[in-house]
C-alpha cells in the first residue's frame, strides 16, 4: 500500500496516513498462514466516517481506548472540552483540544493533587503545557527509526523505566509532533533523531502529576492494534488511576462529544407527559406580565390561610341585637305566659353572665391583637387572634338573640347549646 506523505497540519492528510500506517501494521502484527498468504489485509469497510477521536468503533475513533479502559475495570465520562472538571480528585485525559484550555486552571489543578494526560499533536494544547513545564516542537524531520522505513511514521522507545512503560517495547506514531522536558520533567518515550525529540514527557507539580502525548493518534481504534501502543494505553490508564477512584474523565472536541453525548430523556407513562407539559408551560410563563405574578402569589397566600379562615354566616352580617332589658319597650311580653317567673329570672341571669364574660374576652382579643399588629408579630399568630375575635363576636350576637327567646322550649334547647360552648371557649381561653 503507497505511503501518503506528510502535509502538515492538514487533518484529512492524517487521517490517510493513519489509515496507511495502520494496514501496515496490521500486516506485519497479524500472523499469516500458509493458504493466506495473499489475503488482503483486515481492514474495515469503508463507509462515513465519524469524526475524528469519537468513541464509537471506526478507524479513526477511541472506541477500543474505552473498551480498554473498561476491561481494566476503569470507568470513562466523556464530557466536552468547554468546561473542564477540574476537580483534584479527577484524573482528566484531554484530547486534541479545539479550543485554547486554560494552562493556570490546568496548573493549577495538578497542584491540588489532580491527574492530566494531554494527548494532542497540532491542537491547542500547546498553552496547557507551557504552565506544566513542557514544550510542544515540530517532529523529527528525519527520524533513525521508522516504520517500514516512512519517515511519516516515526517509532518511539522507552527511554527511563516507569510505570506506563511496562511491558512496551516500540510505539509506533503517525505525523507526530515532538515535546521538550524543562527543568520539572522528563521523557519517557523518545524518537531516535536529531536533535533528541521526544513522544511522551512527564511532569510533577505540587501534589499531582501530568502527562503529554505529543500524538494522539497512538490511541485511536486501528493504532491499538499494534502491541506496543495498545500496552502503552493501558499503562496510560492504569497510571492516572492508580491509588484513587477507577473512573477517567476524556474531554473530546465538540464534534467527537456530540456523537456520543445521550440525548434527552423525556420519559414514559405520566412521568414523561408531566415533563412534557412543563416544558410546553416554561415559554408562556417566562412570558408573563409580573401583575400575574402577583395574582398567583395573593391566590397561594389565601389557599395556604384557607384552614384558619371560616366564611361568615347569615348571623355574623345581620345586624346587633341589643339583650331584652337592654331596649327601652321589648318587642314581646316578658316572660312569657308559659313560663314560670323562676325560670326566666334564672335564664335571664345566665345570659347577662355570659354575655358579660364574652364582652371582656372580646376586649382582650382586639388589645392582643392591636399589640401585635404594633409589635409586628407573624402572620400566623395575627390571623389566629383575628379568628378568634370573629368568634367571640358571633358569640356575642347568638347570646343576644338567645336572650329575647330564653323563656320558650326552643330557647331553652339554644340557651343550653350556647352555656356548652360558652364552658368550653373560656377553657380554650389563653391565661
Amino acid at each position: 500500500m503507497a505511503a501518503v506523505g506528510r502535509a502538515g497540519n492538514d487533518r484529512t492528510t492524517r487521517r490517510a496516513g493513519t489509515s496507511a500506517a495502520v494496514c501496515l501494521a496490521l500486516l506485519a502484527a497479524a500472523p499469516a498462514r500458509a493458504d493466506e498468504a495473499d489475503a488482503s489485509p483486515d481492514v474495515p469497510a469503508e463507509g462515513p466516517e465519524a469524526p475524528d477521536y469519537a468513541p464509537v468503533r471506526a478507524w479513526n475513533g477511541l472506541g477500543r481506548f474505552v473498551e480498554l479502559a473498561q476491561s481494566l475495570g476503569i470507568a470513562v465520562d466523556v464530557v466536552p472540552q468547554d468546561v473542564l472538571p477540574l476537580d483534584p480528585a479527577t484524573s482528566l485525559v484531554l484530547v486534541y483540544p479545539e479550543t485554547a484550555p486554560d494552562g493556570s486552571a490546568l496548573a493549577e489543578f495538578v497542584a491540588a493533587g489532580g491527574r492530566l494526560l494531554v494527548a494532542d499533536d497540532y491542537g491547542l494544547g500547546a498553552g496547557a503545557l507551557a504552565p506544566l513545564g513542557l514544550l510542544r516542537v515540530a517532529g523529527p524531520a528525519a527520524p533513525g527509526a521508522a516504520f517500514r522505513g516512512n519517515p511519516d511514521f516515526p517509532v518511539a522507545v522507552p527511554l527511563v523505566p516507569h510505570p506506563v512503560l511496562e511491558g512496551v517495547g516500540a510505539v509506533v506514531t503517525n505525523h507526530p509532533a515532538a515535546l521538550g522536558a524543562g527543568p520539572g520533567g522528563r521523557c519517557l518515550l523518545g524518537f531516535h533523531a536529531p536533535p533528541p525529540a521526544c513522544l511522551l514527557a512527564e511532569a510533577s507539580l505540587g501534589y499531582g502529576t501530568a502527562l503529554a502525548l505529543a500524538d494522539p493518534s497512538v490511541l485511536i481504534d486501528l493504532m491499538l492494534e499494534v502491541d506496543g501502543n495498545r500496552r502503552l494505553a493501558a499503562g496510560l490508564l492504569r497510571y492516572l488511576t492508580t491509588n484513587r477512584r477507577a473512573r477517567i474523565v476524556l474531554a473530546l472536541p465538540a464534534a467527537a462529544w456530540a456523537v456520543v453525548q445521550p440525548p434527552p430523556v423525556e420519559g414514559v407513562g405520566w412521568r414523561g407527559a408531566l415533563r412534557r407539559w412543563l416544558a410546553g408551560l416554561s415559554e408562556p410563563l417566562a412570558a408573563a406580565p409580573p401583575w400575574l405574578w402577583a395574582l398567583l402569589a395573593l391566590a397561594g397566600l389565601l389557599l395556604a390561610a384557607a384552614p384558619w379562615l371560616r366564611p361568615p354566616t347569615r348571623e355574623d352580617l345581620a345586624s346587633p341585637r341589643l339583650l331584652h332589658w337592654d331596649r327601652g319597650r321589648p318587642a314581646t311580653a316578658w316572660p312569657p305566659p308559659s313560663v314560670p317567673e323562676a325560670y326566666a329570672a334564672f335564664a335571664r341571669e345566665a345570659v347577662e353572665r355570659m354575655h358579660v364574660r364574652i364582652v371582656e374576652r372580646r376586649g382582650a382579643a382586639e388589645q392582643r391583637l392591636r399589640e401585635a399588629r404594633r409589635d409586628g408579630a407573624r402572620l400566623g399568630r395575627r390571623l389566629r387572634l383575628r379568628l378568634e375575635r370573629t368568634r367571640l363576636a358571633g358569640l356575642e350576637r347568638r347570646l343576644r338573640v338567645a336572650a329575647d327567646d330564653a323563656g320558650s322550649v326552643p330557647g331553652v334547647e339554644r340557651l343550653r347549646r350556647l352555656a356548652h360552648e360558652f364552658v368550653k371557649a373560656d377553657r380554650e381561653a389563653p391565661r
